[in-house]
């Protein structure tokens, strides 16, 4: 097997976007991993150094709450896709936001949406993907989310004050993405992910929307 065989195969397993995000998950610098992809063979002494270097990586990870901030209180550009009709929380068309989403596609933790008053109403953590899958899954996701709002008309161009055209206040039922305008989101070490998600979703209990009332 070749170095950049086995740099394959470890990118599949750990779901790595790229190469350098093998580098805090194996415990070695990105140079030490671009020296042993240009390697012709595995020797026995990088697959020493670079078990020895996990391992020692996979204990630090459980001694200490790893928690990178990478983006807080960020504006929503609502986008709607062509292929299948959804929302996603960035517009692909714009640079900027074309480097957010690969760097949320390179991290898994805990995101949060918030709506125009910078008030939490959702926490959300990764599972299996990262965290642009899981964030852009939960924006157009049905949820029993409810809020009070007018019905107004939405065809023709007539207009009659409420006085004299009374519509009540009623509750409806709406997605996330009719709601939400900020975003954070923070890559969170897996061996804490659910902990934590279930901690600031204890702690906001009567202020965000989530349904399920996590565990600790």
């Amino acid at each position: 097997m070749t170095p950049e065989q086995a740099i394959k195969a470890l990118r599949r397993k750990f779901r790595c976007q790229r190469t350098v995000g093998l580098s805090p998950i194996l415990g070695i610098t990105d140079q030490y991993l671009s020296n042993w992809k240009k390697s012709p063979a595995v020797s026995a002494k990088h697959l020493v150094n670079i078990v020895k270097k996990a391992r020692d990586a996979g204990i630090k990870e459980g001694q200490t709450v790893q928690i990178q901030a990478l983006l807080e209180y960020y504006p929503i550009s609502k986008t709607l896709t062509s292929h299948d009709k959804k929302y996603r929380i960035l517009d692909k068309k714009i640079l900027r936001h074309q480097k957010i989403i690969t760097c949320l596609e390179e991290h898994q933790g805990l995101y949060i949406f918030y709506d125009s008053m910078y008030v939490p109403i959702y926490i959300g953590r990764t599972k299996r993907k990262d965290l642009w899958f899981e964030m852009n899954d939960a924006f157009n996701r049905e949820r029993n989310q409810e809020v009070r709002r007018v019905n107004h008309p939405r065809t023709g161009a007539g207009f009659l004050p409420a006085y004299e055209s009374h519509r009540q206040i009623k509750k409806i039922t709406v997605k996330l993405h009719e709601i939400a305008t900020h975003i954070s989101a923070y890559a969170i070490s897996k061996r804490h992910n659910s902990a934590i998600e279930a901690l600031l979703i204890r702690s906001m209990a009567n202020v965000c929307k989530n349904v399920k009332m996590e565990n600790l």
